[in-house]
């Protein structure tokens, strides 16, 4: 009796033990899964310098490296299976979807080994081995945009008068207001938490508003911090929205890409609320020819009148770096494309024998967009390869825009690529005409710029501390020095003996006519005189202060960083019994 008792004992004990050791081996692995698959997310993550070639060999690498500092000489007990993908949402949980591993953001790691032996090997079933999962995801993203990013004060017969055009009802800010605008940022949980009709990202971005409940809610979320600029920018995006015409329509989504399952990074990724006024704005306005309310004054010498086709709004972008399967960059913004006529009237007036006609000179542009796109994130930290390590990296992939300047008038600006008229009437008098065949430039050709790609790199903080103004970078020439290339080389086409003809009007026999045209020679002279210090100011006075205003580029790119989200992988669960939460929600 005495020798069963102390052999059930000690059995109880050995089982004791035993379930105590299979429980130990069990967290042990895991938490082993838990730290390989971390490390598999951090691999194939855009948080380093490039991703690898081969994401799902860098996954299982990192994933043996994982095992052998976790388990030592054991290691070769585990088997490890690694999957990439995605993390998916169903009913309130947390899952995992196998993908493409260019468009994976996320690793599942399973881990399996025998189980330790029981001390009483006779009491052994059959073995079972144990088996751990776990998955974590990397999501690095960042805000970026391209074009001017403040609002000129003055220049196009002030900010004012653009506003007025594109929103349809006058405008008039003062200069704290622009500088207002500015200065402040927002992030897409502000713009959907003002509107309980928009309860989603997808919403958010499918919606169609009137362009003042677009106005009212950027004003909404800027009044969900108190003080400082962001008090006068929403106090000014009121007054825009009170003057805006409600028959334009917006959507968000036409100025906004965002990539897909980053709900979670909202909150944190900026947005500077002047690029999405002057966004909303152009998209309100695309393939809808406007106007400005009054002409332009330059300098004095001449009145401009200005019409405008948005081919395609300013676009912001919000994604992780790097491309998908596709080859194709996940964010990319992009400046606006537009096409616009300028119609300027000289103010001087001709000889008496032309009856004091006034010269008319039509300008035309064609601007492409600039892109700009999110090729890398280095994460802060003490394994960042080069300062500053406590703040992240940023590296944007840029192109310059395309663009044609010329003499002409478009036949139809309506047409995303119109053409020029092939004749150009300067003067239109009673007894003649001054004509000229159309001119045209393209920037690049002519040598005024250099189109290309080329790589800006941005240290943090993400956005500038308090008080200090956002970075933006150039590439390519400066703005200003690209239009005015642009106007000398058409000046000199314009300006060459024998472009400008005297064309006499009405029925008279040729001996006459040729003895007019000889009289009115001279006035290709005149015409030439009071032409050429309009287009010597066109570039700067005009051009330059218009496509800053508008976001639009030539030959340069104006482009920057607004926020930046790389926080450490994080652990997620792709089931309920795989990771032991059975019947509670899963979460980060």
């Amino acid at each position: 009796m005495t020798a069963a008792f102390i052999v059930a004992a000690v059995a109880l004990l050995a089982l004791a033990i035993d379930t105590g050791r299979l429980y130990a081996a069990q967290a042990r692995l895991q938490s082993a899964a838990n730290l390989a698959t971390l490390d598999a997310a951090r691999a194939i993550s855009a948080c380093g310098i490039g991703e690898p070639d081969d994401r799902q060999a860098a996954a299982e690498a990192a994933v043996d490296s994982s095992l052998s500092r976790n388990f030592g000489t054991d290691s070769d007990k585990v088997t490890s299976t690694t999957d990439l993908g995605v993390r998916i949402t169903e009913a309130d949980l947390y899952g995992f979807r196998s993908t493409e591993q260019l468009s994976a953001d996320s690793a599942r790691v399973t881990l399996s080994r025998p189980p330790p032996k029981r001390l009483l090997g006779a009491l052994e079933d059959e073995p079972v081995e144990l088996s751990a999962t776990a998955a974590a995801i990397s999501q690095p993203t960042a805000s970026i945009s391209a074009g001017s990013t403040l609002l000129d004060i003055g220049g196009v017969d002030g900010t004012d008068g653009l506003l007025s055009a594109l929103l349809g009802g006058p405008v008039g800010l003062d200069v704290a207001s622009y500088k207002g605008l500015a200065e402040s940022d927002i992030t897409i949980a502000d713009l959907i938490d003002v509107d309980a009709r928009i309860a989603s990202l997808d919403e958010l971005l499918e919606t169609e508003l009137s362009l003042p409940a677009a106005l009212d809610l950027l004003a909404g979320a800027l009044n969900t911090t108190t003080g400082g600029v962001d008090d006068v920018a929403a106090e000014a995006l009121g007054t825009l929205a009170d003057v805006a015409d409600p028959n334009r329509k917006v959507v968000f989504g036409d100025v906004l890409n965002i990539e897909t399952g980053l709900e979670n990074t909202l909150d944190a990724l900026p947005i500077n609320a002047a690029d999405l006024l002057t966004g909303l704005a152009q998209a309100a306005n695309t393939g809808s020819p406007i106007s400005l309310r009054s002409r332009i004054d330059l300098g004095g010498i001449a009145k401009v009148a200005a019409e405008i086709n948005i081919i395609e709004p300013r676009q912001i972008d919000v994604g992780r770096a790097g491309q998908d399967e596709n080859g194709n960059f996940r964010t990319v913004a992009s400046t606006g494309q537009a096409n616009i006529q300028l119609n300027i009237e000289v103010l001087g007036a001709l000889p008496e024998e032309l009856g004091g006609a006034l010269i008319t000179l039509p300008v035309f542009i064609k601007a492409a967009s600039a892109e700009a796109r999110l090729k890398d994130i280095i994460c802060a930290g003490p394994s960042k390869p080069f300062s500053p390590e406590n703040e992240h990296t940023v590296e944007l992939e840029t192109d310059t825009a395309v663009a044609t300047i010329g003499i002409g008038e478009f036949e139809n600006i309506d047409r995303i690529d119109p053409e020029p008229a092939d004749e150009v009437t300067l003067v239109n008098a009673v007894v003649a005409q001054v004509v000229t065949d159309s001119l045209t430039v393209n920037l690049g050709s002519a040598g005024c710029v250099d189109y290309g790609t080329e790589n800006i790199v941005f240290d943090g903080p993400f956005p500038p501390e308090s008080g200090a103004e956002r970075r933006t970078d150039r590439v390519g020439v400066p703005l200003t020095d690209a239009l005015n290339c642009g106007l000398t080389r058409l000046s000199s086409q314009l300006f060459e003996p024998g472009t400008l003809e005297v064309r006499v009007l009405g029925a008279c026999i040729p001996i006459l006519c040729q003895v007019t045209s000889s009289l009115l020679a001279p006035v290709v002279g005149t015409v030439i005189t009071l032409l050429r210090p309009v287009l010597d100011l066109l570039g700067t006075a005009l051009l330059d202060p218009l496509f800053r205003l508008l976001g639009l580029s030539v030959g340069t790119a104006d482009v920057s960083v607004n926020g930046v989200v790389a926080n450490n992988p994080r652990l997620f669960c792709t089931s309920r019994e795989t990771c032991g939460l059975a019947g509670a929600s899963q979460n980060d």
